[in-house]
Formats: C-alpha cells, sequence, structure tokens
C-alpha cells in the first residue's frame, strides 16, 4: 500500500508563543514560519515537516521528546549551550551515535543527535 501521509507537524504546548518562536527561531536558524491561529505558530523545519508551537493551552508538556539529526554534533552542542547554559554532556553509544538532551523555555524534551 502507498503511504498517504503528505506532511508532518508535531504540535507542543509553550507558555508564551511568541518567546518560544524566537528561541526556536534562533536555535534552528532561517525557517519559515506561520500564524494559522490565534495562539499557534509553526515553524517548517523541513519541506514537509513543522513544529507548531501553541500558547492556547490546550496542550500539556509531554513527557515526549523531539530527536533532531545534525552533521556536526559538536557545533549544535555549543549553540545549545548559549541558550540553554545547563545543558548535558554530548553522550556516545561506541560505534552508533554521539548525542545529548536538553529542554526548551516550557520543559519541552529536546535531543540533537549524529549518528556514526
Amino acid at each position: 500500500m502507498k503511504q498517504s501521509i503528505a506532511s508532518i507537524t508535531i504540535g507542543i504546548a509553550v507558555k508564551d508563543v511568541e518567546e518560544a518562536s524566537r528561541w526556536y527561531q534562533t536555535l534552528l536558524g532561517e525557517v519559515e514560519t506561520m500564524d494559522p491561529a490565534p495562539g499557534v505558530i509553526e515553524l517548517q523545519l523541513m519541506e514537509n515537516t513543522w513544529l507548531q508551537l501553541d500558547g492556547t493551552s490546550d496542550f500539556k508538556i509531554s513527557e515526549s521528546i523531539i530527536r533532531l539529526e545534525t552533521k556536526d554534533i559538536d557545533s549544535m552542542h555549543k549553540k545549545v549551550k548559549k541558550l540553554m547554559p545547563d545543558v548535558g554532556d554530548v553522550e556516545l553509544v561506541e560505534g552508533v551515535i554521539r548525542y545529548f538532551d536538553f529542554k526548551d523555555l516550557t520543559g519541552n524534551k529536546l535531543s540533537y543527535y549524529q549518528l556514526i
């Protein structure tokens, strides 16, 4: 059966949608944004992938984690440390992956990883 999914939108709760949007744009770099509804901002991560920041309180902070692949884990770690100084060290799973976990301003869990 042919895949019927045309795009993906990941929605997360944030306390202040404007502040969260600025924080994520600093983290992710220049990304397209749109305001589909009051209290909601979406950031385009890839061609058909969006991160929806929801400040309407319809969502609750989740125990889920958003993992983002990078080609340069050390550069991303330095960038995230500027945003969140208490970010942990880069971890290594020998021969498999390097990664680090952190939280956004609201407490949503994020992770950057680099495959080895």
